[in-house]
């Protein structure tokens, strides 16, 4: 039996050593499959640290410890002023949780017996701390924070040169840089069935502790239990005042940043958390807001208890989220903590980075938090519908990652426009208040209408903007920037749109003086239709006024997701987001204003009201004896924080839409199981929990033979009498029924006893020949949702409906849901015979056998060889170049590109793990001129706010290489040459550069490097226990400086025509199922044979050779006896095919040499693009 991911997911890979080939028919499990190789546990890599007994003292030479991003990742941002970087030391040792849970004890425990086991523990680990602590000091490092209880380690502040001393800690096993997070931005309440469990169940969270980690909260709020009026402004944030905090509704908490604490300087904590910011204010009023004021809609719990862990100053990110966990977890454990000690139940995080950034330090501590007994609920992300960019810590396996959407009933702001005669109403949402001045305030601003870019002050001088209404674009810069800089050009408006998507409330900077302009968000496709429009010459009437504010119906719009909302799946390719909730222009208390509401949108907004219905049910849950009163949830006591966190995710409504038309669903990777159910929820007895949480995440994977697999599930009946249960799975999309993917539980019907719990399986069977196409391959399409990912998703639920002795469902009975993920495609296996190739000497030719004995198509690419590289220890497998091959193709109209092949030792999830980057010397004079690169062009045009999923080759000319200084202009080539050949979950990656723009010349030599190197959002690949970010092949002196690579000399691969013994009359091949074909060589005179590089881009992702082939050209004495011939049957239509189209012909690589850059005339296309700054996606 196979628990957990699947076998060739990136978040747990299992590796074969060899190709696993099997006869056609043949129904291989997964068992079978591991049993073929090696099996490497990344996720129990990346929580060894956390269980693990203290080693010996650490070798002076432990560099290895040492993620090099901790210096020189600009992701992360500047050291400070002074030069001191922000560090987390993990140890390995486990921490005082581990210690404790292993007494027996239930965590929270009162009993006396159990609070000496625990002041035993802490002495322990206490003890075992000491000597790495005593070592930190000694190095000069400050410690800011010391975690014993999430995880076992510390936040230090220290030089570059105190970093590298404390690699030499006693008892380290890793040090990374700390994580910089972002907060992530009433009808909602009764959309999600909240009002029914208060008036219908008579439950509304009373007992539950929900902890905000967040900005601080506002507790002088009426609605979260103040006195309103200007009691706030006369509170001091750094000052407890007699009286002022704790109060009956923010009943605990801790203010562990200080005012002025931005992310990238030192905290300054107190034990005052109020909110300075207004997020954690809007964010608690969600979850827990009071009863009876009439200005503000009440909480999803309203008589939940908060508690104010504040993580954030008055503006800017942060990098202590894990203090706050770590508070979380000592005072459920009985710890002493700082401030005032409250249990928590459930701990709501509206914040983080996209893409996953620093999710391996958030699985150890939400795991932790789980295991003390805490619901952990996380927004995924403000990043829209890009694959993979959902955020961390959500994206921790052991989090309840919560997805945005509309709610019912809603109105929404809007603004008009007036063209032509005629008006056009456009949905809107106003910035924060504490961004900018309100509409309200200036009154209605009506004017023309003008493009004005980015709004930033690298695209100064700015246009004249004098009387009009400015139509900027998001990203870029901050905010308050662009509205600064609308002001001074004299605009009186601004209209904010996002390309990327759509509605989000801007305002996440926190400026202490707003901007003095009103400003409105509309969505990104009626923005770009405004440019479009105004960039034709069209006048274009603005018009934003008080009276429009809330005064657009937007019924239709329920249950869709918010087109900002963060798609999954997680960077390791597994299921995410959890669930959806309403986030979408969401009315609770504005920090500051006594009793007054305000409108914001954002997953944000969303998490909270998943916190909230978790509280609601915590309450039920003690009602009825399945949890201890006032202690915390446990599974040796009751329920544990894990079923409760199930039951979010059973009970939520099936669908969620991608449009107002209710005619699409959103698939689960971007809309989660279901919009949270509320009422379902707290009414129901049945639990059903399955992987981490509630889902079965297969995961992306490969087959190339009938597979079968089975994984665990319980049912658990909190019930008072037996209950009979029917089960099923349901495809969301029916059409997905028989084509290769299919579910079934192993009992269709069983029964229950009370308090009572069954063990079943749910089976899966793959079958790769009758899979629907799979379409994320290639440049073009490898990371897009649309003609990617979406066509090539199978979504599913497990049913377990309660039913009465004849299996007819129970009125009013339990429904509970499992969601199913899986991203399979055909795998091909391909393979090249015989190796040697020979070469008759009669006829100067030689053939090879391209064989496929895998029932998914697939291609051979061809290379000639022209470096490997030996392994390096200290350079992590994912990064660690083993091949590179080179080749010149011709496409259409005689278009010619160099392409190079870099393979490297381990697979890659998305191309996004890693970049390549190929430097040319083009004229062999020792001097670098160019570098071709992946990246994706969004991505980089935008300074890394937003992505389209696609990957391009990107040219950048190389000014100067000691180290190398780059022009700001990249070229963006034409279609022969634009697209990378880029696939999931591979280790191949082929670079492409249009020949004519690197000064292609035939018959002279290149010279080239290549460097493979840790990309800048990623950091649990770069926090592998390794030394070096990159590789560079052949090994010369190389360094990563802000993550531009430098070559300073050293040797280079060199490709000549002249030395190629050898032409090839196909060199890319592609193959159906179960087929073979041959390829002819030809030998030239007076060159090298060598080896050709042959690399199977949709063979199995297993170590070993089976995706890459390397094979030795030689001369034959006598003539081959037998070669394979085609197959007859092996030219089907393709269906899985691979990357970019085929090239109509190709030749051997042929040398070019340096050419002035053409920037005009006929021939291939480029355009310059001007790089813009780079900036931090805010969510």
């Amino acid at each position: 039996m196979i628990r957990g991911p699947a076998p060739h997911g990136d978040d747990r890979p299992t590796t074969v050593s060899a190709p696993a080939r099997g006869r056609p028919g043949e129904v291989l499990t997964m068992a079978d499959r591991l049993r073929r190789g090696a099996l490497c546990a990344l996720c129990a890599a990346l929580l060894a640290p956390l269980v693990a007994s203290v080693p010996a003292r650490a070798a002076a030479a432990d560099l290895d410890k040492l993620d090099r991003t901790v210096f020189d990742d600009p992701q992360w941002g500047a050291p400070d002023a002074d030069g001191k970087l922000y560090v987390v030391l993990h140890l390995d040792q486990p921490t005082v949780l581990d210690l404790y849970l292993g007494t027996g004890y239930p965590v929270g425990d009162p009993r006396p017996a159990a609070r000496r086991a625990l002041e035993r523990v802490a002495a322990v680990v206490a003890k075992r701390q000491a000597p790495s602590r005593a070592f930190v000091d000694r190095t000069g490092a400050t410690v800011l924070s010391t975690y014993v209880a999430a995880t076992n380690g510390f936040m230090v502040e220290a030089t570059r040169a105190q970093v590298e001393a404390l690699t030499r800690t006693p008892g380290l096993a890793r040090i990374y840089r700390a994580p910089e997070l972002y907060p992530m931005l009433g009808n909602a309440v009764p959309t999600i069935g909240a009002n029914r469990v208060l008036q219908e169940l008579g439950v509304s969270g009373k007992g539950s502790h929900v902890a905000v980690i967040d900005t601080g909260i506002d507790y002088d709020h009426v609605s979260l239990g103040g006195k309103g009026g200007d009691s706030y402004q006369k509170n001091d944030p750094a000052t407890v005042e007699l009286n002022s905090f704790p109060t009956d509704k923010v009943i605990g908490g801790y203010d562990f940043a200080g005012r002025n604490y931005t992310g990238g300087n030192r905290p300054v904590p107190d034990g005052d958390p109020l909110d300075e910011a207004g997020h954690g204010t809007h964010v608690g009023g969600i979850v827990g807001g009071l009863l009876g004021n009439r200005q503000v809609p009440h909480g999803v719990a309203p008589d939940a208890g908060l508690v104010a862990l504040k993580v954030f100053g008055a503006r800017g990110g942060t990098n202590i989220y894990a203090d706050a966990i770590e508070w979380a977890v000592k005072a459920n454990t009985g710890l002493p903590v700082l401030g005032h000690k409250a249990r928590v139940d459930v701990i709501n995080m509206s914040l983080g980075s996209s893409w996953a950034l620093g999710v391996d330090s958030a699985i150890g501590v939400t795991l932790s938090a789980v295991r003390a007994g805490i619901v952990v609920v996380a927004s995924a992300g403000n990043s829209g519908n890009a694959a993979f960019v959902t955020g961390s810590p959500a994206a921790s396996q052991f989090a309840v990652s919560v997805a945005s959407t509309y709610a019912s009933g809603q109105r929404t702001d809007k603004i008009q426009v007036i063209r032509s005669g005629e008006t056009e109403d456009i949905e809107a949402v106003e910035a924060d208040p504490s961004l900018t001045v309100q509409i309200t305030g200036t009154g209605e601003r009506r004017a023309p209408l003008m493009a004005f870019g980015t709004g930033c002050d690298d695209a100064a001088p700015h246009p004249d903007a004098t009387g009009n209404i400015a139509l900027v674009e998001y990203g870029g810069c901050n905010e308050w920037e662009k509205l600064d800089n609308i002001a001074k050009s004299g605009g009186v408006g601004a209209v904010v749109y996002n390309p990327a998507g759509g509605l989000t409330t801007i305002g996440v900077d926190w400026k202490e003086e707003p901007a003095t302009i009103p400003a409105f968000m509309i969505p990104g496709p009626d923005g770009q239709r405004l440019r479009q429009r105004l960039d034709g010459g069209q006048a274009i009437t603005a018009v934003l006024s008080p009276d429009f504010k809330g005064s657009l119906e937007r019924d239709r719009l329920a249950d869709v997701i918010s087109p900002f909302s963060s798609r999954g799946p997680s960077r390791g390719g597994q299921f995410k987001p959890d669930v959806a909730a309403p986030g979408s222009n969401i009315v609770a208390p504005a920090m500051g204003s006594g009793e007054k509401p305000v409108t914001l949108s954002g997953t944000s907004m969303a998490g909270p009201m998943v916190a909230g219905v978790a509280a609601l049910l915590i309450e039920r849950l003690r009602k009825d004896g399945l949890i201890p009163v006032d202690q915390p949830m446990s599974p040796a006591v009751g329920l544990g924080a894990q079923e409760v966190a199930a039951m979010l995710v059973n009970y939520a409504d099936a669908k969620v839409w991608q449009d107002a038309n209710g005619g699409t669903a959103a698939p689960l990777a971007w809309g989660g199981s279901g919009r949270v159910n509320a009422f379902r929820t707290v009414r129901s007895d049945t639990i059903v929990t399955a992987g981490d949480i509630a889902s079965f995440n297969y995961g992306i994977d490969a087959f190339d033979m009938v597979t079968e697999d089975q994984r665990e599930f319980n049912v658990k009946n909190l019930g008072g009498a037996p209950k009979h249960y029917k089960t099923a799975v349901h495809f969301m999309d029916p059409s997905d029924q028989g084509k290769g993917v299919e579910f079934w539980a192993s009992k269709e019907m069983f029964t229950v006893q009370p308090k009572d719990y069954a063990t079943l399986n749910l089976h899966l069977r793959v079958t790769p020949d009758k899979l629907k196409p799979f379409t994320a391959t290639g440049g073009q399409r490898v990371m897009v949702p649309g003609a990617g990912l979406n066509n090539a998703e199978y979504d599913a639920h497990l049913v377990v409906t309660e039913v009465d002795e004849n299996g007819e469902p129970v009125p009013n009975g339990d429904v509970a849901r499992v969601p199913i993920y899986i991203l399979p495609r055909a795998a091909s296996n391909l393979r090249l015979e015989p190796d040697p190739i020979k070469v008759s000497p009669s006829t100067g030719k030689g053939q090879v056998a391209v064989i496929n004995d895998g029932e998914g198509q697939g291609n051979a690419e061809l290379f000639a060889l022209v470096g490997q590289d030996p392994v390096e220890q200290l350079v992590d497998p994912r990064i660690n170049v083993e091949n590179v091959g080179a080749r010149v193709v011709s496409g259409a109209g005689g278009a010619r590109s160099i392409e190079f092949a870099v393979v490297t030792r381990r697979k890659r999830m998305t191309p996004f793990d890693s970049r390549v980057h190929v430097l040319v010397d083009t004229d062999r004079n020792g001097s670098l001129d160019w570098e071709v690169y992946n990246d994706d062009p969004d991505f980089l045009l935008t300074g890394g706010r937003r992505a389209s999923g696609e990957q391009w080759n990107i040219l950048r000319r190389i000014a100067g290489t000691t180290p190398i200084q780059y022009t700001n202009v990249i070229y963006l080539q034409g279609a022969t040459s634009r697209y990378t050949d880029a696939n999931l979950n591979t280790r191949i990656i082929v670079l492409r550069a249009d020949a004519a723009q690197l000064g292609y010349a035939p018959g002279q030599p290149i010279a080239f490097n290549a460097v493979v190197l840790h990309d800048t959002i990623f950091t649990d690949i770069r926090g592998a226990t390794r030394n070096e970010p990159f590789d560079v092949v052949p090994d010369g002196a190389v360094g990563v400086v802000n993550n531009a690579v430098h070559v300073v000399g050293g040797a280079r691969l060199a490709f000549d025509e002249a030395n190629l013994g050898f032409g090839l009359d196909r060199w890319s091949v592609p193959l159906g199922g179960r087929s073979s074909t041959n390829v002819t060589l030809t030998r030239r005179e007076g060159g090298t044979l060598g080896k050709v590089l042959a690399v199977f881009p949709m063979n199995l992702p297993v170590l070993g050779d089976n995706q890459v082939s390397t094979i030795e050209v030689g001369e034959f004495v006598p003539p081959p006896t037998t070669v394979p011939t085609d197959t007859p049957a092996a030219t089907p239509t393709p269906t899985n095919t691979p990357g970019p189209t085929v090239p109509p012909t190709h030749t051997p690589i042929v040398i070019p040499t340096l050419r002035p850059t053409p920037t005009t005339g006929t021939g291939p296309t480029w355009r310059k693009v001007y790089l813009p700054k780079a900036v931090k996606s805010d969510n």
